[in-house]
């Protein structure tokens, strides 16, 4: 458990979102699951990353589940659903798009 917990950073960002990903990372960001916005972030993540040939990434984002309260607890980084907060692609967009729930994403 602790090599998967070692591997989720939390992204309230866009430029964290990416930084993150591209250090071969999971991450969690506050996300208004909303259809257009989801890709956006596969779309967007594709053209920012830096292509990890090694372990055959393509680089695109894609959300992985939104974790269960109990499921973010066990994570251990300081955060809980039901909090409201910006949507971390509220940057790219221009929106303010609000959500309560985290989601969790990773490469493809």
């Amino acid at each position: 458990m602790d090599g998967f917990r070692n591997s989720v950073k939390i992204a309230r960002t866009w430029s964290e979102f990416m930084a993150h990903l591209n250090q071969g990372n999971m991450v969690l960001a506050p996300f208004a699951d909303i259809m257009d916005n989801e890709e956006l972030v596969k779309e967007k993540s594709k053209a920012e990353s830096k292509e990890d040939t090694m372990l055959g990434q393509t680089g695109s984002a894609k959300s992985l589940n939104f974790p269960l309260d109990d499921e973010i607890q066990m994570l251990n980084l300081g955060v809980k659903n039901g909090e409201e907060m910006d949507c971390f692609t509220n940057e790219l967009t221009n929106k303010k798009n609000k959500t309560k729930e985290w989601c969790l994403f990773g490469r493809s």
